[in-house]
């Protein structure tokens, strides 16, 4: 668990995106709590959390508006793979 700064030299952000700047992660009472502060695509602030568990299902996220769900799943030691729902319809999947 820790925190994640973005390091923008070094990332691929396409323009017109939201991006993350910091993200946490903190394990709670047997989940894992996840906050992102960053920004939205049109450059306003955003704060960003979700609480479960790394086990690629369905947990509430609340206040980005293009998500109703993410789903962690743990690939390796260093690599967690995300797969975001708006609607419960995939809208984004990425590995970190």
């Amino acid at each position: 668990m820790g925190t994640w700064k973005l390091n923008e030299a070094k990332s691929k952000i396409t323009p017109g995106t939201a991006k993350f700047t910091t993200v946490t992660f903190k394990n709670t009472s047997g989940n894992i709590r996840v906050t992102g502060d960053g920004m939205d695509a049109n450059g306003k602030p955003m704060h960003v959390e979700w609480s479960g568990k790394f086990d690629g299902k369905d947990y509430r996220v609340t206040g980005d508006p293009n998500a109703d769900t993410r789903a962690y799943r743990k690939v390796d030691d260093r690599t967690l793979e995300v797969t975001i729902k708006k609607k419960g319809k995939v809208t984004v999947t990425s590995r970190t």
